[in-house]
């Protein structure tokens, strides 16, 4: 029998071996780079890549820094100025900072009867320019020890914490500040007589200039009863407030010149603006009515299901209306933003884009993610949930569903930027298992074989951490498709706020941690939503451990992005009638397709009779081979779907040592030979494989290739398995600082040549499955992985079978 010799670019079940062009990197915002003083010195200016910016960064609130905009725009002009320059960064690569505009902190946020919480005297506290609520936001008549939960840690107990504020309209006082600031930008690029002249600034015309502002002064605080106490006072006690003024960011609203002001004589406050449209919190809650069960025609009626103040906030009476409120106080904190800052910096500068810290669109429509536990409906699997933010902390009712729409707490936001900015931060010990049992974020994954991953009692360091680790990436995800898939939702929108990986030398003074294993996993979901623009957060304020972190750093992202897939070769199996070609961003990324379909390879058996499985196969180059000079492992990412239970999967890495397929082993459990379990009817969901295995030679020449099996088990076998692979995905991760890269695991190793469908078995199916393969050409016949299929390939599989065959 004489095989005739044919490449696998022209096999007839190949993919077409489609060079891929791989992900473009993202561009990364350092967060708080101090400013360089001196060229010359590396401990004073360190060198960055293009890729890795610094934002410049200007202190506007502290009364002792620079909260004269004129002041700030001066400094900020000199240093952008400088830095370019210096070979810091680029024009183009121009990103600002103004930290604390915007901001309510401890020293700001007290009242002078208890002037010892403050760091200043209450001269400098109500009168500093660029504070997000103002003192004559107050509400008449309420005072702040009225609240329940009088001198609240997150110093909600003030009577201005409600939408209608003074920065939401164009008499703001943190709007003219704003603009005076933009105005002594333009002066000191185009005026030549001024003392600072800077005529090579960046003007935001010509360059876009990224604004990042990380503004955390919230209306409302999540779960909080004090946010309660302040909807059911303006419902009832405000009722010219609750019938007349219309809401910032409300539908149809627009910025008025001022808000009423209280008249003294009337005792009563002034008519709205005839300018200002939108719609009232009457009308928002008729609205709420329509779509929502059971909410009474007043929210105040506690005997009808209306606002119960002797319940809790979580208390399912109450957290239907909370969360319904703190979705208009998110869109009122941005209409202050859009009044107070972006509007009036691309007024100046028209080419400028801004974001604010976690802020971002999301429509709260129910959509489909990976897998999570609905507490509603014990602990049941659930797909279907609302597009929203998830709030970290804990709570004994966070996935609960209300009303058959939203879950506590996942809040729909609207951002006005031109970047979403949500932040991917990691799960405390606390946010995981909750303050008191089932309250946190940990959940047991359903897909492994064990289904106890996630344990947050009598388990050892190192699983909890993964499950820390696992937990904290399952919200991300969710957080960041919630905003993809919003109406208007894209990549280009997306630049969100993640954490720097932290050195053995570096203490975090926030108390957060992220070690290089989490920030990894992280960063391998963005690269796959083609996120362009990331803002790394880091909270040292020294030099030097600046500079080692952000070493860190871009190798760890450098290593993310290097790997891009070249060839998508279906090995075993077809393509489902009417399903696309194979191509490379199908398994690059995961963002959805025409329709909000997923943009997937999918595969079905050729003859059931043969194979009832089907075997899919990727080649990777690492595009710079320079990430690869130290000892690494591997870590493999798979999104996929099948259609049927008793399928199982396994995952291969070829080895160019041994020229034999190397299975990769699990590391989660128990499991069959050794498979993983991947069934998911209607949604895919994310398994990650590791191969540190030192006598392993994955790579050569920047190649790597992977090839991945589902088979069933039991069962008829008329019924054909289906696969549905939206992500493959490698990432090399150095070993010594890997963290979580892979401990003991179970059943790595080369398998037989012979045992052609990879289940590590061999019988007369391997001999009819390879048979039929030679004949026709397909790569399942390609035992040396040469490229071409000839006499070599049968030579190899008799050799093969004489020393393992039945």
């Amino acid at each position: 029998m004489t095989a005739r010799i044919v490449g696998i670019a022209a096999v007839v079940l190949s993919a077409g071996a489609v060079l891929g062009q791989g992900v473009p990197q993202s561009q990364t915002w350092l967060w708080q780079r101090l400013p360089c003083t001196d060229p010359n010195d590396p401990q004073t200016c360190i060198p960055v890549d293009p890729l890795f910016v610094s934002m410049e960064s200007v202190q506007v609130h502290s009364p002792w820094e620079h909260p004269d905009p004129i002041v700030a725009a001066r400094t900020l002009a000199q240093r952008i100025v400088n830095h370019i320059a210096w070979g810091q960064q680029t024009a183009d690569t121009t990103a600002i900072f103004l930290h604390g505009w915007g901001h309510d902190g401890k020293h700001t946020d007290c009242s002078c009867t208890n002037d010892t919480e403050c760091d200043c005297c209450c001269a400098d506290v109500y009168t500093t320019p660029t504070r997000f609520f103002c003192e004559a936001d107050r509400l008449v008549g309420l005072d702040d020890i009225e609240f329940p939960d009088f001198e609240a840690p997150d110093r909600s107990d003030r009577a201005y914490r409600h939408p209608f504020l003074k920065n939401a309209t164009k008499a703001g006082p943190l709007r003219a500040w704003t603009m005076d600031f933009m105005a002594e930008l333009e002066k000191i690029r185009t005026l030549e007589t001024d003392p600072l002249y800077l005529p090579h600034l960046p003007n935001g015309d010509n360059h876009a200039i990224t604004w990042t502002f990380d503004t955390e002064s919230h209306i409302a605080a999540y779960q909080g009863v004090n946010s309660l106490f302040m909807l059911h006072t303006l419902a009832d006690d405000y009722p010219e407030i609750w019938n007349s003024w219309t809401v910032p960011g409300s539908p149809g609203w627009e910025p008025p010149n001022a808000w009423p002001s209280w008249n003294a004589t009337n005792q009563a406050y002034d008519t709205m603006p005839s300018n200002a449209p939108g719609m009232t919190l009457a009308e928002l809650y008729a609205a709420a009515r329509a779509v929502y069960t059971n909410w009474p025609a007043d929210i105040t009626d506690d005997q009808n299901g209306g606002i119960d103040l002797g319940e809790d906030p979580t208390h399912p009476t109450n957290r239907k209306f909370l969360v319904w409120w703190y979705s208009i106080a998110r869109r009122a904190e941005d209409a202050v933003m859009a009044v107070s800052g972006y509007d009036e910096i691309k007024a100046v500068w028209t080419a400028s884009v801004c974001s604010n810290y976690d802020n971002a669109r999301t429509d709260g429509e129910t959509d489909t993610f990976g897998w999570f536990l609905d507490r509603d409906n014990a602990y049941a699997l659930e797909a279907e949930y609302t597009r929203g933010i998830i709030y970290r902390q804990p709570s004994s009712v966070l996935m609960a569903r209300d009303n058959g729409h939203d879950r506590w707490i996942n809040v729909y936001q609207w951002a006005s930027g031109e970047r979403d900015a949500p932040q991917l931060y990691p799960l405390t010990a606390t946010q995981v298992t909750g303050w008191a049992p089932g309250q946190g974020h940990g959940q047991a994954s359903p897909y492994l074989p064990s289904g106890t991953l996630c344990c947050v009692s009598s388990c050892s360091d190192a699983e909890f951490e993964y499950c820390r680790l696992m937990n904290s990436l399952r919200l991300d995800r969710q957080d960041v498709e919630s905003i993809l898939n919003s109406a208007g939702g894209s990549p280009a929108r997306l630049a969100p706020w993640i954490i720097q990986p932290i050195l053995e030398t570096y203490t975090n003074p926030f108390d957060y941690y992220e070690d290089e294993a989490g920030l990894r996993w992280l960063l391998a979901m963005l690269r796959a939503k083609r996120v362009p623009e990331l803002v790394l957060w880091t909270g040292s304020r020294d030099r030097q451990e600046q500079y080692a972190a952000w070493l860190a750093a871009q190798s760890l992202i450098r290593r993310v992005w290097t790997p891009a897939i070249t060839h998508v070769e279906i090995v075993s199996g077809s393509m489902p009638h009417g399903a696309d070609e194979p191509e490379t961003a199908m398994l690059e990324d995961t963002l959805r397709g025409a329709g909000g379909l997923p943009y997937q390879v999918a595969i079905e058996p050729k003859n059931v009779n043969v194979f009832n499985g089907t075997m899919l196969q990727v080649t990777f180059e690492i595009q710079n081979p320079a990430y690869l000079q130290f000892d690494y492992g591997l870590e493999v990412n798979v999104e996929c779907t099948v259609n049927q239970a008793n399928v199982v999967g396994r995952v291969f890495v070829w080895d160019f040592h041994a020229s034999d397929w190397y299975q990769v082993p699990t590391e989660e459990g128990p499991a069959i030979n050794p498979s993983y379990q991947f069934y998911t009817p209607d949604f895919a969901t994310r398994r990650r494989f590791v191969v540190n295995d030192p006598h392993v030679d994955f790579v050569e020449d920047g190649v790597i290739m992977v090839r991945l099996d589902h088979e069933r088990i039991g069962g008829s076998s008329t019924y054909p398995v289906r696969s549905a692979y939206d992500l493959v995905q490698i990432v090399p991760y150095y070993l010594e600082a890997g963290g979580m890269g892979g401990a003991a695991l179970l059943g790595g190793g080369s398998i037989p040549r012979c045992a052609v469908n990879q289940n590590g078995e061999v019988t007369t199916a391997d001999l009819e499955m390879f048979v039929e393969a030679w004949v026709e050409g397909s790569p399942l016949a390609d035992l040396n992985q040469d490229g071409w299929i000839t006499m070599t390939d049968l030579d190899a599989f008799e050799a093969s079978l004489a020393t393992h065959g039945p």
